[in-house]
């Protein structure tokens, strides 16, 4: 079964499409997720099938690091202290 993912991912198959793929021929569940960490296992291991991914992976953004640092901001804002009084 592995042997077919890996040949199949060699032919440019994304995780998802051979899932669906190997559901029925194998009669048991293939979960892309389980794809992706052979694939990664096999990265860390020094393999190369994650060359054949569509897609590199990608590093997510989180909020802290995208450039609308200004995001949120009131120009000319007015503190509490120079309100008026009441």
């Amino acid at each position: 079964m592995i042997t077919a993912v890996i040949g199949q991912l060699s032919e440019e198959w994304s995780p998802q499409q051979i899932s669906e793929f190997m559901s029925p021929l194998v009669g048991v569940a293939v979960s892309h997720q389980w794809i992706y960490f052979l694939i990664w296992e096999d990265k860390a291991l020094g393999g190369d099938h994650w060359r054949h991914l569509r897609q590199p992976k990608r590093r997510s953004k989180h909020r802290g690091q995208t450039k609308s640092a200004g995001l949120g901001k009131v120009p000319n804002r007015v503190g509490m202290h120079r309100g008026p009084a009441g």
